[in-house]
């Protein structure tokens, strides 16, 4: 039998861990407390967090509406309703696909149109200078009327596709082989990247001879195949109507680096006038625009954020390029006819 001060022995034992687990139980409850009171703080700030958030979302949503800007879901709208169009026949395609020059061949043809079409003057025993000649083409066409010089002058040196001799990337060798009887721009201006097109024009006076002309085709921007999509894509105005990041997006489509011109005529005798230039000659070449793009449809309100009225979006997109021949001014008191 259990004697009497072990009873009590063990009776104290049970009694200090009960004390100890009164202690602990109270800490729990405590703990608990803490616990309940953070995940409620934390649901407020949740809740601080998730109001503002839909408050700066509203703001940014009237500020859109305030400005004339689609909301996020008007946009996607209208971009689905783009890409349903973009898989319509009836869109009008951007150039006949006999015209494109997808091979060596119709690039020599194209060349000698270049001649004989944009120069149109006799080349032989003249010193040429095809001023960003791409692959350089014009090089043997000029070679073969036995024009005196030939040379090709483009900033990229690796499309160039001839011998080096009549090429450089160095405008130095282009002015120490100058001055020129006759400089080509074809489809460049448009397309400068590096210095402006004004410059490039300066450019090419400090090069010519003073009885030389230059001769320029420009490819303006606003024009049905103005983004050169047409090899991969070769639906008119596809650039226009969706933009640099819009056609990556959409179609997977990069677009070449162009001068947004939307105001062709104007913009060009700008820049002619900023060289100092005289225009001798300007010819506009036209393709009426179709009624699938002046019609009220998804693309029509995309092209409305380029021309605010339709005589515009018609008298300016229907340009598909403008032609011009140049000279240097003869005194001080010639001034251009624009």
């Amino acid at each position: 039998m259990m004697d009497l001060k072990k009873f009590h022995e063990i009776t104290e034992g049970i009694d200090f861990h009960l004390k100890k687990l009164e202690s602990f139980t109270k800490s729990l409850q405590d703990i608990k407390l803490e616990l309940i009171k953070a995940n409620e703080t934390n649901e407020k700030n949740i809740f601080y967090e998730m109001s503002k958030i839909k408050k700066d979302v509203t703001e940014i949503g009237n500020s859109l509406k305030k400005h004339g800007l689609p909301l996020s879901s008007e946009y996607e709208k209208t971009l689905e309703d783009v890409r349903d169009l973009i898989k319509n026949k009836n869109w009008p395609q951007a150039i006949d696909p006999e015209l494109i020059c997808d091979n060596d061949e119709k690039t020599k043809y194209r060349a000698n149109g270049i001649l004989d079409v944009l120069v149109c003057e006799p080349i032989i025993n003249k010193k040429i200078l095809d001023f960003g000649c791409g692959e350089g083409h014009i090089i043997p066409a000029s070679k073969s009327r036995d024009a005196a010089l030939i040379l090709g002058y483009d900033i990229d040196e690796s499309k160039y596709k001839f011998d080096s001799d009549n090429f450089t990337s160095n405008f130095k060798n282009v002015i120490e082989r100058g001055p020129y009887d006759i400089i080509i721009l074809h489809d460049v201006l448009d397309h400068a990247t590096d210095i402006s097109p004004g410059q490039i024009l300066n450019q090419c006076k400090n090069v010519v001879s003073n009885d030389g002309r230059i001769y320029i085709r420009n490819h303006p921007w606003c024009a049905r195949h103005g983004g050169h999509l047409y090899l991969n894509k070769n639906l008119s105005f596809l650039h226009l109507i969706l933009d640099e990041f819009e056609l990556m997006r959409v179609e997977g489509l990069q677009v070449e680096h162009n001068q947004k011109v939307t105001m062709p005529l104007e913009t060009y005798r700008k820049w002619i006038a900023e060289a100092g230039l005289i225009i001798k000659h300007e010819m506009t070449l036209k393709t009426e625009v179709e009624d699938f793009f002046l019609n009220p449809s998804a693309i029509r309100e995309r092209l409305n954020k380029h021309w605010v009225d339709s005589d515009s979006i018609k008298n300016f997109m229907e340009i598909d390029f403008v032609e011009y021949v140049l000279e240097k001014p003869k005194d001080i008191s010639h001034q251009s006819i624009y």
